[in-house]
């Protein structure tokens, strides 16, 4: 994200929404510390937040860390649940689709170089109908 296409807010989209279900399952006595706590503002992830940059098990930690409770089994589910009902939203950084184009057309071998999922590579692969 971020080479070829804009960063993909479907995945804040699904920050939001992981944390918010959190806040519905687990209770929480100060939500709204909660919230800052964890990097959500209104509808925006604060891209320095354990929600905005960390991994899985530091989310995980921090998840624990609000509830006082072990998510662990909760999270996993959740965030898999969450990633696989995804819609990615593709936007082309401006100018690279072009490149792309004529570098093909040249006979150049293109290749995808990601840490996303297997499957976020498919749905971007059969969205932009490369």
């Amino acid at each position: 994200d971020g080479t070829l296409i804009e960063f993909d807010r479907s995945w804040e989209k699904i920050g939001v929404r992981f944390v918010q279900s959190l806040l519905e399952t687990f209770p929480v006595h100060n939500k709204e510390a909660a919230l800052r706590q964890l990097g959500v503002i209104k509808e925006s992830i604060d891209p320095k937040s354990v929600m905005g940059s960390g991994s899985l098990q530091q989310i995980i930690q921090a998840f624990n860390d609000v509830t006082g409770q072990d998510t662990t089994d909760w999270s996993k589910s959740t965030s898999q649940k969450l990633v696989d009902e995804r819609i990615p939203e593709i936007n082309w950084v401006e100018g690279v689709k072009e490149a792309l184009i004529d570098l093909k057309a040249k006979g150049y071998q293109l290749g995808i170089v990601t840490s996303d999922t297997k499957k976020g590579v498919e749905q971007f692969l059969a969205h932009t109908n490369a």
